[in-house]
């Protein structure tokens, strides 16, 4: 059952964060790109992991370009396609193996496809709004919780500060993150 309350109270937020972001200077994004990519490489879950499903930014998300190629010298790296309905998993064979998007023009790994998601470690988990209780809200496609419920794997959240709200409204079907790392 859909709580329209739920989705109301997510809508709002989300105009919200997206007024917040056009006012995000690229200065400011820099700082906070390089602080959350310095807290990623040195992070124990990280150095840990073999395998490491991360995202490649879109412009008003968390830059983790440094990290995906620092990381993939020594790991296997993952990125999402989205699709019209889901997520579509491929592994990250370096720069020259990216292409142009279709969904939203962010490049997208074109290496093999991953549909056994036991062996990711660490999931880098994208979203507009957190709170201190680990609850996430996306974009509102729930593309990441439908993926998310298949794996067992750590979901590291990251995201600028102004990003970590109070409450995130949610329900049965959001995904909480097991950490979130920001700029704070």
């Amino acid at each position: 059952m859909i709580d329209k309350a739920i989705i109301e109270q997510k809508k709002l937020l989300r105009k919200e964060i997206y007024r917040q972001k056009a006012l995000f200077t690229n200065e400011e994004k820099e700082v906070q790109d390089k602080f959350v990519n310095s807290q990623i490489l040195k992070h124990s879950k990280i150095k840990n992991a073999k395998t490491i499903m991360a995202y490649w930014a879109m412009p008003d998300e968390v830059d983790l370009t440094e990290s995906i190629l620092e990381l993939h010298k020594e790991k296997t790296i993952l990125l999402p396609i989205v699709t019209r309905d889901h997520l579509v998993i491929r592994k990250f064979d370096g720069l020259d193996s990216l292409q142009e998007g279709i969904a939203y023009g962010i490049l997208e790994p074109t290496g093999e496809l991953v549909e056994d998601y036991s062996s990711i470690d660490v999931v880098i988990v994208p979203g507009m709004a957190f709170d201190m209780e680990m609850n996430r809200m996306g974009r509102g496609k729930a593309y990441y919780d439908n993926f998310l419920v298949q794996t067992q794997a750590y979901k590291l959240a990251v995201c600028f500060d102004f990003q970590i709200v109070e409450k995130v409204p949610a329900d049965k079907h959001d995904v909480k993150m097991d950490e979130v790392c920001t700029f704070k």
